[in-house]
């Protein structure tokens, strides 16, 4: 007995333990078991495959065994209530959107045998306040921890050689340290944060004098880089000339005693606080909509088909994900935004219509709902890379 595979759905289920023996959990073995909460590894595994505990929202513990090398994509996606996690040393990587959604976990130690954190691998863990990268990373992969609002502290180690974009964008709680020989940083990785602060000034020319002080930049952000990880605006000059001509660093001139103008001021960009503000909310027909955003949608009994109201633009991170007794969706002509994982996992959703009004498809929008077939408008090009992963059928209109 090597491979455990998915061969019932397992409604009511909330405690499973795996025969020892076992050496591989397969595809899917577990997903969308929405009732499961412990889960028990036998140490004869060594191979936990993609999508294996995807969408289990109640489960709240793992222990992945020793022997285990790779935590692979989307193992452990949208375990809402997944709260303890133990790595062992003989894991190397952690995969795209391994935990991705995981709202309630607050730890996590990644060990020093791991060498690569893949794309959107710790995405929106609101909760997550503690991390420690292992000594050994050489890559953090595009908003691997993008939209993680509790992190206060992150050390990224000196073996780390690239950051990917967005890769801690919105951690807007985050004070990040990078070491001096980090340059490989990707488009807006650190947006949004408090703080990046060069742990040691970067190598200057002879005769050069280092520079490591803090300055603040017109959109907000603090820091010692050169630019702004934020807005990518370069750090204004120290020095100052004078209309004599005299350049220097003092506040008045000392040739001819007029004082330093004042730098215009420059309005602070607002930051989007939409998460932590109280709009307005309209609910109607078990949806819950603020400000043109589907916020969630509560499940109603017998129901397999919904149309989404009009003046919806946005459809939320996750809204429908997991809800496999959906069969029929209609989109409204006034929808721009689908968003991340919205539909993933509708796995008995048939027929789906794009409106021409969509301008995006977000991360795994559509991932794993199988039988689904989906007519795309021809003009719609901001499509996430696995925005229709494990679909069967994507046809441009």
């Amino acid at each position: 007995m090597g491979f455990l595979q998915n061969a019932t759905q397992g409604w009511g289920v909330t405690e499973v333990t795996i025969p020892d023996g076992v050496t591989t959990i397969e595809y899917f073995a577990f997903s969308w078991w929405e009732d499961l909460i412990n889960i028990h590894i036998p140490n004869s595994v060594t191979d936990i495959r993609e999508c294996a505990f995807l969408g289990c929202k109640n489960l709240k513990s793992v222990h992945i065994p020793d022997g285990v090398s790779h935590i692979n994509k989307n193992t452990f996606s949208i375990c809402y209530n997944l709260a303890d996690v133990h790595i062992p040393d003989s894991v190397t990587s952690i995969g795209d959107y391994a935990f991705c959604g995981c709202e309630n976990l607050r730890n996590i130690d990644i060990p020093n045998s791991v060498t690569t954190i893949g794309n959107h691998a710790f995405a929106i863990c609101y909760n997550l306040t503690n991390i420690h990268i292992s000594d050994n990373i050489t890559s953090i992969g595009k908003e691997a921890f993008s939209g993680c609002a509790s992190l206060s502290n992150v050390d990224i180690p000196d073996s780390v050689t690239s950051i990917g974009e967005e890769a801690f964008f919105d951690c807007y709680n985050l004070t990040v340290s990078i070491p001096e020989n980090l340059t490989n940083i990707g488009k807006d990785a650190f947006k949004g944060c408090k703080k990046v602060i060069r742990r040691t000034a970067p190598l200057l020319p002879k005769n050069t004098s280092p520079d490591v002080s803090q300055w603040l930049c017109s959109c907000g952000m603090t820091n010692t880089l050169k630019f702004c990880p934020n807005c990518g605006k370069p750090k204004p000059p120290t020095e100052w000339t004078c209309e004599c001509g005299m350049t220097n660093k003092l506040n008045f001139c000392p040739n001819c005693g007029k004082q330093k103008p004042s730098a215009p001021t420059v309005p602070t960009p607002k930051r989007n606080t939409s998460k932590r503000s109280q709009p307005s909310v309209a609910t109607s027909q078990g949806f819950i909509i603020e400000n043109s955003i589907l916020k969630r949608y509560n499940t109603q009994q017998g129901k397999t088909a919904v149309i989404i109201p009009d003046g919806v633009q946005i459809i939320d991170s996750e809204v429908f994900s997991g809800h496999t007794e959906l069969t029929c969706i209609v989109f409204p002509d006034t929808l721009k935004t689908i968003g991340r994982f919205a539909f993933a996992g509708c796995k008995n959703l048939d027929k789906i219509v794009i409106p021409d009004s969509v301008a995006k498809i977000e991360a795994s929008a559509f991932a794993y709902c199988g039988n689904i077939s989906l007519d795309v408008p021809e003009q719609l090009h901001d499509i996430a890379k696995d925005a229709f992963q494990g679909c069967k059928e994507v046809i441009r209109t």
